[in-house]
């Protein structure tokens, strides 16, 4: 009779109860909360090194096709982007690059 007591309570212990499942939601919600913010803290610097390495890829570009082509290129810089330029001689002017 002791036994079938015991079988009883530990087949009715399975599970958690909803205040212990809210309780790990809870703590759960929290530290995303904190590692989303040091995500979105890192997000600036993964853009910035984006650029360094794009202007840096399209300057050797330049470089490379003045080399190999024979002809001058230049990259102008406005205040919100960039252009490569081949000099034209024909003309004396310098034509922006597609």
């Amino acid at each position: 009779m002791q036994n079938k007591k015991i079988i009883c309570y530990e087949i009715s212990k399975r599970g958690f109860s909803l205040v212990e499942a809210l309780a790990a939601f809870f703590v759960l919600g929290i530290i995303l909360g904190l590692a989303s913010t040091s995500f979105l803290n890192l997000a600036p610097k993964y853009k910035l090194n984006s650029a360094v390495r794009e202007i840096n890829s399209r300057l050797n570009y330049a470089r490379y096709k003045s080399i190999f082509e024979g002809v001058k290129v230049r990259i102008k810089f406005d205040q919100h982007s960039y252009a490569i330029e081949t000099y034209d001689e024909e003309q004396n002017e310098w034509r922006r690059e597609r």
